[in-house]
């Protein structure tokens, strides 16, 4: 394995361990009113009208939304990384 290859790796691993951090939190969080409310009114929709909103929203991209926010939070978390990479260097 080269120097680049490590690098790839450890760049791979640090996203995961951020993502699922990520999640868990997400998970821990309460819903909020608007997602209840919003969630409430479609249960009361017929199956076949539930699978063509379905359709349509993935098709508008809301998992672009997500990896968006996912974008968002790994640069955030880099940037964390870089400073307190910094700080350790400056220690040595």
């Amino acid at each position: 394995m080269n120097e680049q290859e490590l690098i790839d790796l450890v760049i791979v691993e640090r996203i995961d361990i951020l993502l699922r951090q990520k999640e868990a939190k997400k998970n821990c969080e309460e819903e909020s009113p608007y997602t209840k409310e919003a969630e409430s009114i479609l249960r009361r929709l017929p199956k076949k009208e539930w699978d063509i909103l379905n359709r349509y929203i993935e098709l508008q991209g809301l998992q672009g939304l997500q990896m968006a926010e996912n974008e968002s939070y790994l640069y955030s978390c880099g940037i964390a990384d870089g400073i307190r990479m910094m700080k350790y260097i400056e220690k040595l």
